[in-house]
């Protein structure tokens, strides 16, 4: 069976809320299944989910309450505890698990509440209800509240190096980069993290920024680049992050789409420095911002054996649009005339 489960969300009350994934290659009709929820040994919750569910395609299953732009509604809370969550097929009370999250049997460890369960969507689907899978999700706190930022450049984003531009993905630990004042400094780490929508919060929350060729200032960027909402550009010495950037024309969101992960990238250097990115000054990473929030923290720690604290360079950071100085906030709005040129 291609469907699998890829998060899990459960509030205190009973609420909940189910993302079903289709691996394909094929659609799938969604009335041949079902979601169950069991404490220990016994049923204690079953919705009917409906629908074709379209190969590469994600729907979430659960209730209305939750923020969720492609939920399907089942308003009916599950009775509680819980231990395991299942997919099965809609031969109830005889049916075969799909896929599931948790363990059935007596004593079986609680599911938690008002947490998310994050998994893959490349992951295998664990048809055996009787053993413990959570380590197949990353469990989150905060039910609704799953909005764990990290500044960083999309896939295919040009660094400049004393040696050129090469892509972001392809900088490996040693590899030298250009700093916007002409020095050289080696990369330390690149974190590398997959965004996708997450149940509980708007699809902005996971979108890129675009910021369009010469959008900032002539040539700058050299062309499109996308970065996190929370990636600080550098302009007129000041960090702005670039949410507050947007003028809803050369610079705007990237919707996000829950069919199509994203991979980024962040660079660290031996300080919070400035580097170019398709030729527009922006930061390297700084250490409040959480490596842990990377899908490669575990490559970090085996390379530094401990988190390395550093300070952020001094220059003011702008956080939101309200915050811009009023020349810059209205050169943004104008769409940045060629002839303008801001200093980084």
């Amino acid at each position: 069976m291609p469907l699998i489960i890829t998060e899990l969300a459960i509030q205190a009350d009973g609420t909940w809320a189910v993302e079903i994934y289709n691996q394909g290659p094929g659609d799938e009709d969604l009335s041949d299944y079902r979601i169950r929820s069991i404490n220990e040994n016994t049923f204690n919750g079953a919705v009917d989910i409906s629908g074709i569910l379209a190969a590469g395609e994600t729907i979430v299953i659960g209730h209305s309450s939750i923020l969720e732009t492609d939920l399907q509604p089942a308003d009916t809370a599950f009775d509680g505890p819980i231990t395991n969550v299942q997919l099965i097929t809609d031969d109830f009370p005889v049916a075969d698990t799909i896929d599931n999250i948790g363990e059935s049997g007596v004593g079986a460890p609680l599911l938690g509440v008002d947490v998310v369960y994050e998994g893959l969507p490349d992951r295998e689907p664990d048809m055996n209800s009787s053993t413990t899978n959570i380590a197949d999700f990353t469990e989150t706190d905060g039910f609704g509240n799953n909005t764990l930022g990290a500044p960083c450049f999309a896939a295919g984003t040009f660094i400049a190096t004393p040696d050129g531009e090469r892509r972001v993905e392809d900088l490996t630990v040693g590899d030298l980069v250009s700093t916007e004042d002409g020095r050289a400094v080696p990369v330390l780490w690149v974190g590398r993290r997959v965004l996708r929508s997450r149940i509980g919060r708007s699809a902005d929350l996971d979108a890129l920024v675009r910021i369009d060729a010469g959008a900032l200032a002539d040539g700058m960027p050299h062309s499109d680049l996308k970065v996190t909402g929370d990636h600080g550009m550098v302009l007129d010495g000041l960090v702005v992050n670039a949410a507050a950037l947007i003028n809803n024309r050369t610079i705007d969101w990237v919707p996000a789409e829950r069919a199509a992960p994203v991979t980024v990238y962040h660079v660290e250097t031996e300080a919070h420095d400035v580097i170019l990115a398709n030729g527009a000054a922006t930061e390297t990473f700084i250490d409040y911002a959480g490596r842990q929030s990377f899908d490669n923290h575990d490559e970090y720690i085996s390379l530094c054996g401990v988190e390395r604290i550093f300070p952020e360079m001094t220059r003011p950071r702008i956080t939101s649009a309200r915050m811009l100085p009023e020349g810059l906030r209205a050169r943004l709005a104008g769409g940045m005339p060629a002839a303008v040129k801001l200093t980084a």
